[in-house]
């Protein structure tokens, strides 16, 4: 490790470890810096890893914020960084105005190649179509009936997505509830409910530059070129499908009836992946 680069320290759930995988392919960012991962959650039957020593040395932190995050993660690396690190925090990202009936479905279980199920994202009115155990033939056409039924009031959601994250934005240094609702029904900004795509990195690396400039220097100005480049490389295991209802409704220009999503290797529409779900189909 050359001493003349400056080590970042990234702490976090998914998002920061994504942040950290991206930041540490970026050639652009190569010669200025190492970047070192401190995670605040492990896989299903791991155990939380220890924080890096490298830490110790650390010219600037990344720290996440999320209000419902475990603090004694957070804090075990507050205690290791160097008295005058620089630390910026900038918050955990979460959408779940897409996908309104989320619910964690209990038929859903780890299996190898699987740590969070097949089916980790789960919806509650599935569960509840699935408990009637329908042929295949009429489940989704049940599922569409009542969930269509009971949709709720989406623009509401919203509303109360954009005070949450601009509540969570007040307690950072980096904002992005701002990018988020600008752009929300034309960039595909969220794969899931808390996985966010390459485009919001994008913004999020160049706020961290910005904000933290006097110490790490300003963002490379081809780092959004590159970070397209390293992103395809690591395309996302997760594309949840999103309700045609909820594209309706909201006015969502990035996908529409007939989008297809990533979903494990496959590509597949909302009713190709949901007939799937809705039997628990493990043949694939």
């Amino acid at each position: 490790m050359s001493s003349s680069r400056q080590i970042i320290a990234i702490y976090g759930d998914c998002q920061a470890q994504l942040l950290h995988l991206y930041a540490s392919e970026l050639s652009c960012l190569a010669d200025r810096f190492v970047f070192v991962l401190a995670t605040n959650h492990a896989d299903p039957g791991e155990t939380l890893p220890p924080v890096p020593e490298e830490i110790e040395h650390a010219a600037m932190l990344w720290e996440q914020y999320n209000e419902f995050a475990d603090p004694v993660a957070r804090d075990a690396v507050r205690e290791r960084v160097p008295n005058g690190c620089a630390v910026v925090r900038f918050p955990g990202m979460l959408m779940n105005a897409f996908w309104p009936f989320r619910s964690r479905d209990k038929r859903n279980v780890a299996e190898p190649g699987y740590p969070w199920g097949r089916y980790p994202l789960g919806d509650r009115i599935a569960e509840e179509i699935a408990a009637l155990e329908l042929p295949a033939n009429e489940a989704f056409s049940a599922y569409m009936k009542r969930s269509t039924e009971q949709m709720p009031d989406l623009s509401s959601i919203v509303a109360f997505e954009s005070r949450v994250t601009a509540e969570r934005d007040r307690a950072c240094d980096v904002g992005m509830a701002d990018f988020m609702f600008d752009h929300l029904r034309t960039l595909y900004q969220f794969w899931s409910h808390g996985n966010v795509s390459t485009a919001v990195y994008a913004e999020l690396f160049e706020r961290l530059f910005a904000h933290g400039r006097e110490v790490i220097g300003a963002a490379p100005t081809e780092l959004r070129a590159e970070l397209d480049a390293v992103a395809a490389c690591h395309p996302p295991d997760v594309q949840m499908p999103i309700h045609p209802i909820v594209i309706d409704e909201l006015g969502l220009r990035f996908v529409n009836s007939r989008s297809t999503y990533r979903y494990f290797g496959h590509a597949w529409t909302f009713e190709e992946y949901m007939t799937r779900y809705l039997a628990l189909d493990r043949t694939w």
